[in-house]
């Protein structure tokens, strides 16, 4: 006699549980308590593909199982509460709860204690902290009392209450702990606030069809006609802008680290190779890759401020690579000419998934008017899946090496397993700027209409969850 389908998902659950808990005393890695602090390294997830895949199915039998015993209304409901706990999650960035709570400890302070140092009405902060209580966000431990805990940990940005209140930007988000913190603010203010004019801008006529970057959600919440990129340059928006540069570090941290060193062979670039980090912001991952791959010279583009903001930024952590020209610095808009034009490799994360196809075209096109036969094209981004099933082969993906076809183990019905992060990453690239995550075949035909074939990728994970490596050639 078969199992029913609740018994089926529970036990689904218990076996890569038990394949888990064998992974990490192999790895001699502790799971960790959801009680103390979040001490990076610590986490049960790695690269591993199976490790990933017995995480995935543990999450979607879990979601899927939560989905069928509660009832329909109730689960739609769940869902909306996210934008409520995303503003309670931003009140407690912005007072500082967690780094209010440090010195406590476990025992925690009284809300009063807390609301009192945020100069706002305890009662009202009581209910911000309850909520996200109830999503593992710190912890009540006594009535009115609250403490931090593995999740809440993560929101600190390692500065003294004083520099948080009274220092300037670039000082509160100085400690490189700030970044998730730095992401997540930016996420639950310009985010949120985009979020709730998505529907004006697809309801719109001359919004809904645009490509423009000045036609997004963020530029109907924000009253602007810039793009979210223009308005970022602003003075007044310095302190978003510090913020934004920061948290793509944290961005970073939230996945296997290392991705940009192991989705590309570095080693087979020519010593003193030049690598253009196009679009590289405040030189974070060039960072990374400078100190995996010594031999080579690494220039980064963006916005004058970004790049100014990330010149400062490490004058005060790793001078030694900008005294040494390994790393440079140069304002440069990629939608003009590219001024350099002998290139080992053109590199950029995170850049095409900010544009409409016809602004990536635009940037495809001036990397392939600049490169030499020789030249790559690197490119980290998101690959995510079609949240279907399906047989029908695609002959644009069949022809790239490297190509994982996503899959799930029964009783499991859900593609993305309750794992809505790649196409909720998607979502919130069109909110802010018109752009977009892609599957593999638009990715292909994107490339080809630009002047690049794709001749491999590297990922990580069939689901779009992590980065994958896209490596392509001139065509």
């Amino acid at each position: 006699m078969s199992s029913s389908p609740l018994k089926a998902l529970a036990e689904l659950i218990l076996s890569n549980v038990n394949a888990l808990e064998k992974s990490c005393e192999e790895r001699g890695v502790a799971v960790p308590s959801l009680d103390g602090p979040f001490i990076p390294g610590t986490d049960i997830m790695n690269a591993d593909p199976m490790v990933v895949k017995k995480i995935n199915d543990i999450n979607s039998a879990a979601s899927q199982l939560m989905n069928m015993i509660r009832p329909a209304p109730a689960n739609v409901l769940a869902a909306v509460s996210g934008q409520v706990i995303a503003a309670a999650l931003r009140c407690a960035i912005e007072f500082n709860v967690a780094e209010i709570l440090r010195p406590a400890g476990p025992a925690g302070l009284h809300v009063k204690d807390i609301a009192s140092k945020c100069n706002t009405d305890a009662n009202k902060l009581g209910s911000v902290l309850r909520a996200l209580t109830s999503q593992w966000i710190f912890k009540e431990v006594q009535p009115d009392v609250f403490a931090n805990n593995r999740l809440s940990s993560i929101l600190d940005k390692g500065q003294e209450l004083s520099v948080l209140t009274n220092g300037t930007p670039e000082e509160k988000y100085a400690n490189p702990r700030s970044s998730i913190a730095a992401i997540l603010g930016r996420f639950t203010d310009e985010g949120s606030k985009a979020a709730s004019f998505l529907y004006e801008m697809l309801s719109d006529k001359e919004t809904a069809f645009s490509s423009e970057p000045t036609a997004s959600a963020f530029c109907k919440a924000f009253k602007t006609d810039k793009s979210a990129w223009e308005w970022l340059d602003e003075a007044e928006q310095h302190e978003r802008r510090v913020r934004f540069g920061v948290g793509m570090e944290g961005v970073a941290r939230t996945g296997p680290q290392g991705l940009a060193s192991k989705a590309f062979d570095w080693n087979a670039i020519p010593e003193g190779g030049k690598i253009v980090d196009v679009g590289g912001g405040i030189g974070a991952i060039s960072i990374e890759l400078a100190k995996a791959a010594p031999k080579l010279k690494f220039v980064v583009q963006d916005r004058a401020a970004a790049v100014e903001d990330g010149r400062k930024r490490l004058e005060g952590s790793d001078s030694e690579l900008l005294k040494s020209n390994r790393i440079v610095f140069q304002a440069h808009s990629f939608f003009d000419e590219q001024p350099i034009k002998d290139a080992s490799v053109f590199f950029l994360k995170h850049v095409f998934h900010d544009w409409s196809d016809a602004y990536a075209l635009k940037i495809l096109r001036r990397l392939r008017d600049a490169a030499t036969p020789s030249t790559r094209l690197f490119v980290l981004d998101r690959i995510i899946p079609y949240n279907c099933f399906s047989n029908a082969s695609d002959s644009k993906t069949l022809e790239v090496p490297g190509v994982l076809k996503p899959s799930v183990t029964p009783p499991l019905t859900n593609v993305s397993g309750g794992n809505s992060s790649p196409f909720v990453a998607s979502l919130i690239m069109t909110m802010f700027f018109n752009g977009q995550e892609r599957t593999l075949g638009g990715t292909v035909d994107l490339y080809r209409e630009g002047g690049w074939k794709i001749v491999r990728v590297r990922q990580f994970d069939p689901f779009g969850q992590f980065d994958s490596g896209i490596e392509a050639v001139p065509v």
